[in-house]
């Protein structure tokens, strides 16, 4: 009867619950049960509670502020006062002011403390509908805000002034409906340091530190940012943010957390006892297991080294262990079919041979035909056919490009176009007069950019092909190519019989006839690679031609790894 072998899994259990698992879940129940965790629970559902009644408040005022200032934009009669060259009487500004006033008598979320003025500029007039309290120097601000951002107009973004500190600003046109030509300024105050102050997590955490950025990150106000010392460690500061909906402004909530655990250092005091005792009792039972697998653990390393130095008549000895004993099976039986693997690979290794040989082989035929262009070539222009000797030229340099950027996935630009050039005098010496084509670079720098090879083409295919060849007298395609915010438009634009973009099949579909589906993969394609952001738009309908243009990231260097792109 074969003895039974000892568990090694089973004693290590035994070991680990004996010296490891009670002390660990005595010093886990301990620290549980102590104030740090409540306290970091407390905090974390306190801030939240106050960061998302500061976001609302604030969205809801903003909120009030702009419908302000769009009915006071809407107003007939501010609309008539604005449009008059003369400048504005005592009685239109009050007509104005109680006009604005009007607008938030029905709510409660202007705060008056928080929004400080809101003036009125036209012609150099500077009219104070709402607040505005002459010994605050409010006129004062206003006027150096509208000489720096004169010519900003944003409903949903805050403006600030380097020489303005604790308020931003809210600059809007107000524009003749009738011909949008602007007639003037609507330039709101915000009090920052009193909409912040607000917050009132003050009271419970006395060192809160509260910043309000606005668009990029740029800083429109904060409280207590003092209390930053420079390079300081944000590890030490429980950190929360908030962006408000409607606007491009966030919130950012620093609590110091020697703030959110004071009187819990005991606890950790004693936690951290408990931790190195289970540590020094960690070591012990690692140097036991170490201990007992000693034996086992050498006898199959110098076996598997006898395999690795090439020796394969070598087997693994039964070990104490059923785990270690199963383990020195399994690899015996690995051993057994190594010459057998080995074969495989051999074969493997004659197969691929060949495939190389192969693929030299397809590597000659593109010179061939290279060669039989150029010939065709030669004896064009010996019996006078200049016309068929440049279709013939612009064949071969398709073809050169296709063979050039055969196994690439992304070309340049430039690369790209060339192509492109080649195809369309191919299609002209096809179409001849019905035929007219344009490719406008706005600026050669874009030449270099790197996109998808086969990005252009298809599209000018797709025009020819569907769009040009069913109408009767032709007609003609342009290729405009721009930079734009960071992004390289490409536009084709044709005058064909165009179509409707609903009706195009998806991919996959059953219709056997050659449509528009390859629009559909480009379109994917972009999506897989770049994103949302980037992609294909088509404008068409029946009879009055066809704009599709793809919006591309600006690529100046081709990516490490070609297949990501695939």
């Amino acid at each position: 009867m074969a003895k039974r072998k000892i568990s090694l899994i089973g004693l290590v259990v035994v070991m680990i619950c004996v010296l490891v698992f009670a002390p660990v879940v005595t010093a886990g129940i301990y620290f549980i049960h102590t104030v740090s965790g409540q306290l970091q629970h407390t905090a974390s559902e306190t801030v939240s509670m106050y960061l998302n009644e500061f976001t609302d408040r604030t969205d809801r005022m903003m909120e009030t502020l702009r419908d302000g200032v769009y009915y006071l934009t809407s107003d007939s009669a501010a609309q008539q006062m604005m449009s008059s060259s003369k400048p504005l009487t005592q009685i239109q500004i009050l007509r104005l002011e109680q006009n604005f006033n009007r607008t938030f008598s029905l709510g409660d979320s202007l705060n008056p403390d928080v929004v400080s003025a809101i003036y009125l500029i036209k012609n150099d007039q500077y009219v104070p509908v709402y607040g505005g309290n002459y010994y605050l120097n409010t006129s004062w601000r206003v006027r150096q805000m509208y000489q720096t951002h004169e010519n900003c107009n944003s409903a949903r973004t805050l403006y600030t002034h380097y020489a303005i500190i604790g308020y931003a600003y809210m600059i809007v046109d107000f524009v003749d409906l009738n011909t949008m030509q602007p007639l003037g300024k609507i330039i709101v105050e915000l009090n920052i340091d009193k909409l912040l102050s607000t917050l009132s997590l003050n009271q419970l955490y006395p060192s809160t530190v509260v910043i309000f950025s606005g668009a990029q990150g740029k800083r429109i106000g904060s409280l207590q940012t003092d209390l930053f010392r420079e390079n300081e460690d944000m590890n030490k500061w429980y950190h929360a943010s908030s962006s408000l909906r409607k606007s491009r402004e966030r919130v950012d909530i620093y609590i110091p957390n020697a703030e959110i655990l004071t009187g819990v250092r005991q606890s950790t005091r004693v936690y951290f006892l408990v931790c190195a005792a289970i540590l020094i009792l960690a070591l012990l039972l690692a140097a036991t297991c170490l201990i007992l697998l000693l034996r086992p653990l050498r006898q199959m390393l110098h076996t598997i080294g006898s395999i690795g130095s090439g020796d394969f008549s070598v087997r693994m000895d039964e070990t104490p262990y059923t785990e270690t004993t199963a383990i020195s099976h399994a690899f015996n039986d690995m051993a057994d079919r190594l010459d057998t693997l080995f074969q495989e690979v051999y074969q493997r290794g004659l197969l691929l041979r060949d495939a190389e040989i192969h693929q030299l082989e397809s590597q000659i035929q593109p010179h061939f035909i290279f060669n039989i262009l150029e010939l065709i070539n030669v004896r064009c222009m010996v019996a006078g056919q200049p016309a068929i000797c440049t279709t013939v030229q612009n064949l071969a340099q398709l073809l050169r490009a296709s063979v050039v950027n055969h196994g690439k996935q992304i070309i340049t630009l430039q690369e790209e176009l060339d192509s492109v050039k080649y195809y369309l005098a191919l299609q002209k010496e096809r179409f001849e007069e019905k035929l007219q084509y344009t490719v406008d670079v706005e600026d050669d720098k874009l030449l270099g950019c790197y996109l998808p090879k086969l990005t252009i083409q298809p599209l000018i295919e797709n025009s020819i092909v569907h769009g040009l060849e069913p109408k009767r007298h032709g007609g003609w395609v342009r290729v405009s190519i721009w930079e734009e915010e960071d992004a390289v438009y490409i536009r084709v634009h044709d005058d064909g019989v165009g179509f409707d973009p609903s009706a195009i099949p998806q991919p996959g579909s059953d219709d056997k006839h050659h449509t528009h589906v390859a629009l559909h993969n480009i379109e994917r394609r972009f999506q897989l690679l770049y994103g949302e952001p980037y992609g294909m738009s088509i404008k068409s309908e029946p009879g009055h031609g066809t704009s599709i243009v793809l919006t591309l990231p600006i690529i100046t260097a081709p990516p490490e790894k070609e297949k990501d792109l695939c």
